[in-house]
């Protein structure tokens, strides 16, 4: 019996759900073996953040032992201080806009652009790399209206409307797991082989594996 180690990440609202639903058991053991041992949340809240970042950036050394993973870990140590510093601005500013129903719903489109930003230094080859992706990403040019532009950023949105589509399958909207699972199995079987079929040919050519 294997564990289920992702549960649509993409979804979360924030860093700390994020590490709920990313790569559970190593989250799990950087949190029992890393941040726990360096004392946790036990010694004030100056120290818990110090924890946490280290702990971060145990996880990016972790996938290797270069800059750009420690950046990476650094990054999301970053996003995990950040997300404490909107809790304490909520209680003692009393920002209600950060309950408000507009920021719940934009809450997991902002942070996945966020963790999107994250996966450029971990994919990188150095921090240089790195930079001049993230300007490519942020300075619009004549390269993002092109037919094969377009083509990437339809598949991108589709393949993230199908990953709230599985959040809504197993935890959203259980009703329609019961609703899926009723229709005839020849035209089940039909919609997998499509996805399949649209999986390899969007697959492009080799590629050297990540992870």
């Amino acid at each position: 019996q294997l564990r289920q180690n992702f549960f649509t990440p993409y979804v979360a609202p924030n860093a700390s759900e994020f590490w709920r639903r990313w790569h559970v058991t190593l989250s799990e053991w950087i949190r029992d073996y890393v941040y726990i041992p360096l004392g946790g949340n036990r010694h004030g809240a100056g120290r818990a953040q110090l924890n946490l970042v280290l702990a971060m950036l145990a996880s990016g050394l972790w996938h290797g032992a270069n800059w750009t993973f420690l950046f990476w870990g650094a990054w999301h140590g970053g996003l995990l201080l950040g997300q404490r510093g909107l809790a304490l601005a909520r209680t003692r500013l009393g920002w209600r806009w950060l309950a408000s129903t507009p920021f719940a719903w934009g809450a997991p489109i902002a942070f996945f652009a966020l963790t999107t930003f994250g996966w450029v230094p971990f994919r990188a080859p150095d921090l240089e790399t790195t930079a001049w992706l993230w300007g490519t990403m942020l300075v619009p040019s004549g390269a993002w209206v092109t037919p094969a532009a377009g083509w990437h950023l339809a598949l991108a949105a589709g393949l993230y409307a199908l990953h709230w589509a599985e959040w809504a399958y197993r935890e959203g909207r259980p009703d329609l797991q019961a609703r899926w699972l009723a229709l005839p199995a020849p035209l089940r079987g039909l919609a997998y082989g499509a996805a399949l079929v649209l999986a390899m040919l969007s697959y492009g050519t080799d590629q050297d594996f990540i992870y």
